[in-house]
């Protein structure tokens, strides 16, 4: 058994210390990916008619979470596989 072989859209840029050289290419591969997470966010909120001041208080909470998530470093233990 491999595992798990679907990546979400989300999650597949993983940052390796080849690209760690700075924070700001950390941040704009972040932003980058965050953008296409936001444009989904976007349609469903309108699919499902949520209120202007809803949806951009769901949609700040998301990034922070997100952000903040994505710019931990993976431990050395994962490197190795």
């Amino acid at each position: 058994n491999r595992g798990p072989t679907y990546v979400p859209p989300y999650q597949t840029y993983v940052i390796t210390s080849s690209l760690d050289d700075g924070s700001s290419s950390i941040n704009t591969m972040i932003h980058q990916q965050y953008k296409i997470l936001q444009h989904d966010s976007s349609v469903l909120y309108a699919k499902h008619d949520v209120n202007a001041a809803q949806s951009m208080f769901i949609s700040k909470e998301i990034k922070e979470i997100y952000t903040s998530t994505f710019s931990l470093p993976l431990p050395n233990v994962l490197y190795r596989r």
